[in-house]
């Protein structure tokens, strides 16, 4: 076998003088239950929810549209995605159904990539097998109907790997094209970038490269992939050195995700979901080291992440080991959402995805195949080399059923090699001694798939959680201010766990900003029954007192959270909004100082604190105090507004009128800083 992975001896591929016809065929067979799914899934409310993730790129796809975002921050994650599906809103309007329909058709042209990689390495009838293994993979359809960019990142990786197939006849064009794939891909997601170093090793080892290919040309594709990915990063990463003033080539979560999988409790932080864990991890740079910049916070996770590896290196293997048995489990191991409780809303799908026990569909079968198929056909395809590359990247962090999905399509490739392998040995002469060692091979590998799936890190993290998906749902609805739909999903959260204190806690919040004051405090109490040291809940608690106008009790439950949880913000601004509409501007001006340290990311504590000075007759300290806001929250159009109110009644004109720019360029419409600006400019005059 070629280094490519081509067979000269295998059959020319049937349909090779009509390629056309062929590779459209293969993409209407992939669409077609694609288009299914859609039909299904469209009406599957509300599972068809995004939740976490995909809400979080949903968010910044419409804050796009509105011009706010990319903000001052450096990017949290991979931003091609939200770029993508911001573009779709744009088109089309803000409807989901149209990025679905977009990742069908992206997941179709996987899928015709896939079959254009099988044609040159086996037999036809392999080669459409491999094709018919993409089109009716259910988790693959499964992911095509969120708004993660797990399609995406697919479709781009698989591109690339056909590019890096082809012939090198340009050397420049060749390494150029390739640099600027896997930098799509990349930021699509970012553990896709350690690819740069196949291709750079496609093209630095001879064996790798075409038959009669110059050392010089090598030389030159190289560079011109180094080129590529360039250009391709350049937009991202110069933005976050904007923000950052710090080296961040495309996101700032690789510290907390390597932490997370890299810590003496592993399997906790790994079973963390979204919430009062989560968010108490992420608070833990600022709260031990007073770290608040998002680039700053990451280096705090991959110090700790480097240390726990140099300080326990046996750990450190131990968790490799766990990692490397979520990576082959058979079932489908879940980050927040269970694929397999998708089935309800998708006939389709409840064929093509299901689990008894341990034993998952497809990928219990999937994985054993693949097993035969590199054993003894793709030892030698750096297509292999690419996917191990690939998956040692999942392991160092963690390989849930998600994270993996980009190694499916190419084990595939593999698992049609394997099927090939045991076809062609039970049709030899003397199968029962040929197909032995297959056999063998193919039972171990589904043993270690199945077991995989209770070892370790795995069990741990596939414990049913019925109360979770509802969670989940409920908040994702009441961002987007749906409350009616989002407290019937966290009813329902409560109801399958009464000791739910964070959905009790949620219900307080959306029964308060709805005026029901009765419900929010029984919610409440509910929360602290749950969980009397969940400061959330004692902050809800104190709102709705508040609002009931109760004060003294709610001034009782705030401090009781900042005892609890001193850097709580929503304990923080709500005790000084309540200590400053009673008048009480001492004190409340003495608390926003004193905590202004803990929490000098809050816009709205912030804006009170200048407030407070200000009407304490201390310009100059409020000036101060909103000029060290947009430090923290460049952001945020109200602090640049305010700090150009500061600034005019400082006699600083010209630095007023910046700031009215920018909190314009931030909130295109913002009144009062388009009046403000325009009073200055007059003033100028």
């Amino acid at each position: 076998m070629s280094p490519t992975g081509r067979d000269p001896s295998r059959p020319t591929a049937v349909g090779a003088q009509r390629p056309v016809l062929v590779f459209l065929f293969a993409f209407g067979l992939a669409l077609l239950p694609r288009l299914l799914f859609f039909l299904e899934w469209r009406g599957a409310a509300p599972l068809n929810l995004p939740v976490v993730d995909a809400a979080t790129y949903d968010s910044e796809a419409r804050a796009w549209l509105a011009g706010s975002w990319p903000g001052a921050d450096p990017f949290w994650q991979a931003p091609l995605w939200s770029f993508v599906l911001g573009t779709v809103y744009r088109l089309f309007g803000w409807h989901w159904e149209a990025a679905w329909l977009l990742q069908a058709f992206l997941g179709a042209g996987s899928a015709v990539l896939v079959y254009a990689l099988a044609r040159p390495r086996m037999e036809e009838r392999w080669a459409k097998l491999a094709l018919a293994l993409v089109a009716f993979n259910g988790p693959l359809i499964y992911f095509e109907g969120q708004l993660l960019r797990e399609t995406l990142a697919i479709f781009l990786l698989l591109l690339w790997a056909w590019w890096e197939d082809r012939q090198r006849a340009r050397p420049i064009i060749d390494g150029l094209v390739s640099g600027l794939l896997l930098a799509g891909a990349s930021l699509c997601r970012e553990n896709a970038l350690p690819l740069v170093l196949v291709a750079a090793a496609t093209r630095l080892l001879p064996r790798f490269a075409p038959v009669g290919s110059h050392q010089r040309d090598r030389r030159l594709s190289l560079a011109a992939l180094g080129l590529g990915l360039a250009l391709g990063l350049l937009p991202v990463t110069a933005h976050n050195l904007r923000a950052a003033h710090s080296w961040v080539p495309i996101s700032t979560s690789g510290g907390i995700n390597l932490h997370l999988a890299n810590n003496p409790k592993a399997a906790e932080t790994l079973a963390i979901r979204p919430g009062r864990d989560w968010d108490a991890l992420t608070a833990r740079p600022a709260r031990e080291e007073g770290l608040f910049l998002p680039a700053e916070q990451s280096r705090y996770f991959y110090r700790q992440a480097v240390h726990y590896i140099a300080t326990d290196p046996l750990g450190f293997l131990r968790g490799l080991l766990a990692k490397s048995c979520d990576l082959f489990a058979a079932r489908e191991i879940k980050r927040n959402l269970d694929l397999y409780e998708a089935r309800e809303g998708s006939r389709l799908l409840s064929l093509l995805l299901w689990r008894l026990g341990d034993f998952g569909f497809p990928f219990g079968l999937l994985f054993p195949l693949a097993v035969v198929g590199i054993a003894w056909r793709a030892r030698s395809d750096r297509l292999l080399l690419m996917a191990a590359v690939y998956a040692l990247g999942l392991i160092l962090f963690f390989p849930s059923a998600r994270h993996r999905l980009p190694l499916v399509p190419f084990l595939i490739l593999f698992a049609a090699h394997g099927a090939a392998e045991i076809w062609d040995r039970a049709r030899a002469p003397h199968a029962a001694r040929t197909l032995l060692r297959p056999a063998l091979a193919l039972s171990a590998a589904l043993t270690l798939s199945v077991l995989s799936g209770s070892w370790f890190v795995g069990r741990a993290r596939t414990v049913d959680q019925p109360a979770e998906p509802p969670f989940l749902r409920g908040t994702s609805l009441a961002a987007l201010g749906r409350d009616p739909e989002a407290i019937t999903q966290l009813r329902r959260a409560v109801e399958l766990d009464p000791g739910h204190e964070e959905a009790w806690s949620d219900l307080a919040v959306l029964h308060g900003r709805n005026g029901d004051l009765p419900r929010a405090l029984e919610a409440a109490h509910h929360a602290l029954a749950a969980d009397s040291s969940f400061a959330e809940a004692w902050a809800d608690l104190a709102a709705t007192q508040a609002a009931a106008g109760d004060t003294l009790q709610a001034e009782r439950a705030y401090r009781r959270a900042l005892t609890l949880s001193p850097d709580l913000e929503p304990a923080l601004v709500g005790l000084s909004y309540l200590l400053s509409r009673q008048r009480r501007d001492t004190e409340a001006l003495a608390l926003a100082a004193t905590f202004a340290q803990r929490a000098p990311r809050s816009a709205e504590l912030t804006l009170l604190h200048a407030n407070l000075l200000g009407r304490a007759s201390r310009p100059t300290e409020a000036l101060a105090v909103l000029e060290r806001g947009t430090h923290y929250r460049a952001d945020h159009p109200d602090l640049w507004n305010n700090l150009g109110i500061a600034r005019a009644r400082a006699g600083n004109l010209s630095g007023a009128e910046t700031a009215f720019r920018r909190a314009l360029s931030l909130a295109p419409g913002h009144a009062s800083a388009q009046r403000n600006l325009e009073r200055v400019a007059g003033q100028r005059k």
